[in-house]
């Protein structure tokens, strides 16, 4: 009973939907007759129509040219901006190494100007003794080298 009911429903549903597509079928033939009776009498917008999507082809070529020269120009900007940085972080470090060596400079320099004080206070003072004191505190005294090769390389940019 319940296969039958199911079954005539389903036959029900076929039916509709043949009438349906009967239906369909015939407005499609009609469109199709409207579509055939347009298109004679519009070939000459056709035509114009042709023209102007060749047209909008044309424009549509020329934007890609155009895109394609921004994206090169924007990766010569990116790599431009690149070599930037790079020397940037170059520069920061010689910066360090130039402030690293002024505060070293600035340290010696005020251990010199206490030396001649004390000599200044005190002539008889042994110089060999007080040099012997500034080894055993380890005062830094920065490398040359290090410098020189800072200040070569901001030169050289």
């Amino acid at each position: 009973s319940y296969l039958i009911k199911t079954i005539q429903h389903l036959k029900l549903e076929i039916s509709n939907l043949q009438s349906e597509l009967v239906k369909k079928s015939q407005e499609m033939e009609e469109l199709n007759k409207g579509m055939n009776w347009r298109s004679s009498t519009n070939s000459q917008s056709n035509n114009g129509l042709y023209q102007t999507l060749s047209q909008r082809d044309g424009q549509i070529h020329a934007l890609h040219n155009q895109l394609a020269d921004i994206e090169k120009q924007s990766l010569l900007y990116k790599e431009e901006r690149d070599k930037l940085a790079y020397e940037r972080d170059l520069l920061c470090e010689d910066l360090e190494r130039l402030l690293t060596r002024r505060q070293s400079l600035d340290k010696l320099r005020e251990y010199v100007s206490s030396l001649l004080q004390q000599i200044q206070s005190n002539p008889n003072v042994n110089i060999n003794k007080l040099m012997k004191y500034s080894n055993d505190n380890r005062i830094f005294y920065p490398n040359q080298n290090n410098l020189t090769k800072g200040i070569n390389r901001v030169t050289n940019i």
